[in-house]
């Protein structure tokens, strides 16, 4: 990576969040039910930090999801995971957002899902900084891709390393059945300094909440029982 600082692209569905299939048939899925991806949340969080600083360029944003209502609700719920908000004197979580039928992405259909969807590629990247007003110079080398489908265009425009294939919620027949992530961090863990001591802290504190909240429920429940 040259000065410029990194550049962290995310997916949305089944990469930062995830629900059961049967919850998009028909209606729109509550953004509220989602299961939220913690390792990626420790990841952006260290992002933040490193923005602040010039290491990481942008924190982007391109979903095949084309909900603005979900879309914006799982923002809300990740930026209230990682610390910052949209609309506080804070800087939002995403620099920029693009999702299916964007502007911003190239016409050409996408191989892997088909006409109208954000073909995911560098020069959709491009585009995307290039409407921030950042730099776009040795993009290619710069970019961290996260998505759980492994055969993206960019999947052969940047190094395996920095594609970053998430395997992170398991289903059957379209429903979740456990939580085990089995993503390679490794390079991205590396490239942000993000050391074992500070995924352990990371885990520590989750532990910490919800043991809090466990007590929480149990003196409500009391309370409840006593009246």
């Amino acid at each position: 990576m040259g000065s410029e600082g990194w550049v962290l692209v995310f997916d949305l569905d089944e990469t930062l969040s995830a629900v059961n299939d049967s919850e998009w048939i028909g209606k729109l899925p509550p953004f509220k039910k989602a299961i939220l991806n913690r390792k990626a949340i420790e990841i952006l969080k260290r992002a933040i930090a490193l923005r602040r600083r010039g290491q990481v360029a942008a924190i982007l944003l391109l979903t095949n999801n084309d909900s603005d209502d979900y879309i914006d609700g799982i923002v809300k719920r990740l930026e209230a995971a990682c610390g910052c908000a949209s609309g506080s004197s804070g800087k939002p979580l995403f620099d920029l957002k693009a999702k299916r039928n964007d502007t911003v992405t190239p016409r050409t259909p996408d191989p892997v899902n088909g006409a109208g969807y954000p073909l995911k590629d560098v020069v959709t990247v491009e585009r995307m900084m290039k409407r921030l007003g950042k730099s776009t110079d040795q993009l290619a080398s710069r970019i961290f891709f996260f998505d759980d489908i492994p055969n993206h265009v960019m999947s052969k425009e940047v190094q395996p390393s920095q594609y970053i294939v998430m395997k992170w919620v398991q289903k059957v027949d379209g429903k979740i059945v456990s939580v085990q992530d089995q993503t390679n961090y490794t390079s991205v863990h590396e490239a942000l300094g993000i050391t074992k001591s500070r995924q352990s802290g990371t885990r520590k504190n989750y532990r910490a909440a919800s043991r809090a909240r466990d007590i929480k429920r149990r003196r409500n429940r009391m309370k409840k029982e006593s009246l």
